[in-house]
């Protein structure tokens, strides 16, 4: 009887401690209570000034943190929870944090030039999409969504690189052939969600 209670408290500790953290050799994931912001500015803190990249996908929803260690990158994948923090109830779970390796994604980003990079201007983007034909002009309006938000990249390495635009021009893939760097944050935004899709489920 004694042993049957034992290993019915072991199953309901175990239970418990999976709801913090599941574990597996290729990734971890983590949920916890404290905000979104406080969750990355403790990822932040952790930020490789020499090696790390970071894509913050939409301010205050999710972000990505690439960050050599030990001469191996690391992904830290941070999501929010919730829809409005300040009313968050104390049970519920704000933030989730998934940790993986991210030596190959980085490979891939790199072969897709997010070092090329650059910010540009919304006047500078609207003449290279300007159509200038005999005795005419035609501008071409950059693309504008009702609840939209930045997508913001940060390199640290041999040079600082830090761009942000809006998620409208990013996900306009009709003009990435005159703004290539739209393309490489589009790129970018979509090889990391993906990296983290199958981890997620």
């Amino acid at each position: 009887m004694l042993k049957l209670f034992i290993i019915s408290i072991f199953i309901f500790v175990s239970g418990i401690l999976l709801s913090f953290a599941q574990t597996n050799p290729s990734h971890k994931i983590y949920q916890f209570h404290q905000s979104f912001k406080e969750l990355e500015d403790s990822i932040s803190q952790k930020i490789n000034l020499e090696n790390s990249i970071v894509y913050k996908t939409c301010e205050n929803h999710s972000s990505f943190y690439l960050i050599l260690e030990n001469s191996h990158w690391k992904c830290y994948f941070i999501r929010n929870l919730v829809s409005d923090e300040q009313f968050m109830p104390d049970e519920f779970y704000g933030t989730e944090l998934i940790v993986f390796d991210a030596d190959s994604l980085v490979k891939t980003l790199l072969n897709n030039h997010i070092t090329d990079i650059q910010q540009l201007s919304e006047e500078s983007m609207s003449e290279k999409l300007t159509i200038r034909k005999k005795n005419k002009v035609i501008n071409q309006n950059l693309p504008r969504a009702s609840h939209d938000c930045n997508g913001t990249v940060s390199i640290y390495g041999q040079k600082n690189i830090s761009a942000t635009y809006r998620g409208a021009l990013i996900e306009s893939e009709e003009i990435h052939d005159k703004i290539p760097t739209l393309r490489i944050f589009y790129v970018t935004k979509h090889l990391l969600i993906d990296s983290v899709r199958s981890y997620s489920r």
